[in-house]
């Protein structure tokens, strides 16, 4: 849809002023081999008819591509693995695309068709909302898993889609209204730029309706946003001849080489199960080391029990606190996790949630940690309370002695 409202007062529209497109040199160099996410492409500049192709291939198997550069080619050619939908909190985002280095990097499939539009409008923007995604289970993919008339041009498999709705138009975001005189603009004056829809998929009002425990996504918002793409990985059935059992002996494999659904493979194709040479390790017969348990005796009041009990507790919550800190700050400055991006200084909800939780288990753990410094101090620092009475028998030559002693 593109959406021209024009000034109530004479004179030039003020927001075409503001959304003037950047000035772009003349000189282009080759950008498809240093894009940052082209393992990542966003697909929404895609016709209909590829996409739903796709969509449709995605429903029978494994679907096999060529990539390379910028370009990518849905071939004839599929693997038996299905993929499986995972849904998501549903989450809405905006990207802006301001530049050419912008574009090849979050559409270096249909960059070059998108530079011209990029020069004429000055801005491409893709409002997305995030429901699910379809995976595979493993997305290692050999091209002897593969089946078809193209798999012989294969270089990547689609090891996962992102769904939802998407709304792709160009044209900077800038608009002016109000009742204050703007640029010489009179009250009550309203402006904004020409907005002109590229591509749209999925519909909002129905990714309203997913929930966490959906199956599938919602009717009416499945449209494909983006693909991530694998390299077709080495073929698994490398094998070594298998060493001739003994006997009720196991299969056993040569050096790096390990069994696998009775064959032997080559450990640097695939991730090896505990090994075969290994001796089996003699059971653990002796007693579990005691836990650490707060110092007590006989002369310890209820005082110093309190004390150690509440030293243990606080150093252990300090701990537990301290780690639940550093997993939600991995988490945000992960960028394979994509909760928030440095460069453009954004978190998503979910992102600021988890930088939120970091910093309030970390004060957990600096709180826990002086209380149990505390009362270990004041465990050992309060005197600990003397008997009365003490009674002792010393064996002494043809007897003993009884001796008391105590302050009365």
């Amino acid at each position: 849809m593109i959406l021209i409202v024009l000034p109530a007062c004479g004179g030039g529209n003020v927001a075409s002023t503001l959304a003037k497109p950047p000035e772009y040199p003349t000189a282009k160099e080759a950008k498809c081999g240093v894009v940052k996410s082209q393992s990542e492409p966003l697909v929404v500049e895609w016709p209909d008819a590829a996409r739903g192709k796709l969509e449709s291939l995605r429903k029978q198997g494994t679907v096999a591509v060529r990539y390379e550069g910028c370009e990518l080619q849905v071939l004839r050619c599929h693997g038996k693995a299905q993929y499986q939908y995972s849904p998501l909190t549903r989450k809405q985002n905006r990207l802006k695309i301001g530049n050419e280095d912008e574009l090849y990097a979050n559409l270096p499939i249909g960059a070059v068709r998108l530079e011209g539009k990029l020069k004429t409008s000055g801005q491409l923007n893709v409002e997305m909302t995030l429901v699910g995604r379809f995976e595979l289970a493993d997305p290692v993919v050999s091209r002897e898993d593969l089946e078809g008339d193209d798999c012989s041009a294969a270089t990547h498999v689609v090891g996962a889609v992102t769904v939802g709705a998407f709304t792709f138009y160009a044209g900077a975001d800038a608009a002016v209204g109000g009742g204050a005189s703007v640029l010489g603009v009179g009250q009550g004056a309203s402006s904004s730029a020409v907005r002109e829809l590229l591509q749209r998929d999925g519909d909002d009002a129905a990714c309203a309706r997913s929930t966490s425990s959906d199956k599938e996504p919602p009717d009416g918002c499945g449209g494909l946003i983006r693909l991530e793409v694998v390299p077709l990985g080495a073929s698994r059935r490398a094998r070594a001849a298998p060493i001739p059992p003994r006997g009720d002996e196991p299969l056993r494999c040569g050096a790096r080489h390990h069994v696998e659904h009775g064959e032997c493979v080559d450990d640097s194709l695939s991730p090896a199960p505990v090994s075969t040479w290994s001796q089996p390790r003699p059971e653990r017969t002796s007693s579990p080391a005691p836990q650490a348990k707060p110092k007590s005796s006989a002369n310890d009041s209820p005082v110093h029990i309190a004390l150690g009990w509440i030293t243990l507790g606080a150093l252990t919550t300090s701990g537990v606190a301290a780690l639940a800190a550093s997993v939600n700050a991995s988490a945000v400055t992960d960028p394979n996790k994509g909760y928030c991006n440095k460069d453009k200084q954004y978190c998503s909800p979910e992102g600021i949630s988890k930088r939120d939780a970091a910093i309030t288990w970390g004060w957990v753990s600096t709180i826990s940690l002086g209380v149990g410094l505390t009362s270990w101090a004041l465990f050992y620092a309060i005197p600990r309370p003397r008997p009365a009475v003490s009674v002792g028998l010393a064996p002494m030559p043809g007897g003993g002695a009884l001796s008391a002693q105590g302050s009365f």
